[in-house]
């Protein structure tokens, strides 16, 4: 009879090899722990559910966004990003994992960026600054996602087109480069609504999701043979 598996094999054997700054330092301490004791006291929660779970609960940080309860939409907000982070490490124990699973998945978790954006723009109605952020954010976001089918994703597992070399100091850490997905979550649905520093925060993370595209567009054009010919 196979022994049930301790906190430290469920970190071994959901880890993913390289992950954003917020979900490693953060989110995944926590994360661990909560799979473990899904895992080993509830065994019919499956990975779908948590996937609904994260779901809904980003559903009702949109709604606190827009009905201006800003920290309550943080604090949930954060919650659905945990169940987001179980979902997968729970797959991966169970060996469920499934194109499917990894679908729904990342269905959910633009649906709660979109909901929460537009969230913020009706509880800020009239703020014109930062609505043009939230929508200049939205068009980047589609398009970041639009070059991603066009890029070779470097490191399976990962959410992250640009990694450093494996003997990096980040590498060894399990870290992508600073400003990963999650990262900007952190910045757009905690540290503005809680702190209250919508614009310095929506704007920085702009420019980064901009620079970002760029980045994006210019391997996207090197690695499908678009670009033009070097001069001999």
């Amino acid at each position: 009879m196979m022994s049930e598996p301790s906190v430290a094999d469920v970190r071994l054997r959901t880890d993913k090899p390289l992950d954003a700054w917020w979900t490693v330092v953060v989110v995944d301490p926590i994360a661990v722990r909560a799979v473990w004791f899904v895992h080993r006291f509830l065994p019919w929660v499956t990975p779908g559910v948590l996937t609904g779970i994260s779901f809904a609960l980003g559903v009702v940080a949109a709604v606190g966004f827009a009905l201006d309860r800003n920290i309550t939409a943080a604090l949930f907000y954060q919650a659905g990003f945990l169940f987001d982070c179980m979902d997968g490490r729970l797959a991966r124990l169970q060996r469920k994992t499934s194109e499917l699973g990894a679908l729904l998945d990342g269905l959910t978790n633009h649906l709660v960026y979109v909901f929460a954006l537009l969230g913020i723009v009706y509880g800020n109605y009239g703020d014109r600054e930062l609505t043009v952020l939230c929508f200049l954010l939205l068009c980047l976001r589609v398009a970041s996602i639009h070059l991603n089918s066009y890029l070779h994703r470097e490191v399976t597992g990962t959410h992250s087109h640009f990694v450093t070399a494996q003997d990096s100091w980040l590498a060894r850490h399990r870290l992508l480069p600073p400003g990963a997905f999650p990262d900007k979550h952190a910045v757009l649905f905690l540290a503005a609504p809680v702190l209250g520093w919508w614009l310095p925060c929506f704007a920085a993370v702009a420019i980064l999701e901009a620079a970002m595209v760029v980045l994006k567009f210019r391997k996207a054009v090197r690695e499908t043979g678009m670009a033009p010919p070097p001069p001999e």
